[in-house]
């Protein structure tokens, strides 16, 4: 499952999650933010997230 599939099918983050914004960058980064802060990067880590490691730091933030 895509991490955009993961969030527009749960019913509780459906309900909080106002938008999303895809930002196109380059040099293959991905970053994902939430209400202004960084929580989750590929230079950072120096890899892609894990199946479901985004969604879940992202609905940790959110309760």
């Amino acid at each position: 499952m895509s991490l955009l599939q993961e969030l527009t099918e749960d019913a509780y983050l459906h309900v909080k999650v106002e938008s999303f914004q895809l930002i196109p960058s380059s040099k293959g980064r991905f970053e994902v933010s939430l209400d202004g802060e960084l929580i989750y990067s590929k230079a950072a880590t120096g890899r892609h997230g894990e199946v479901g490691e985004i969604y879940s730091l992202i609905k940790a933030r959110m309760k």
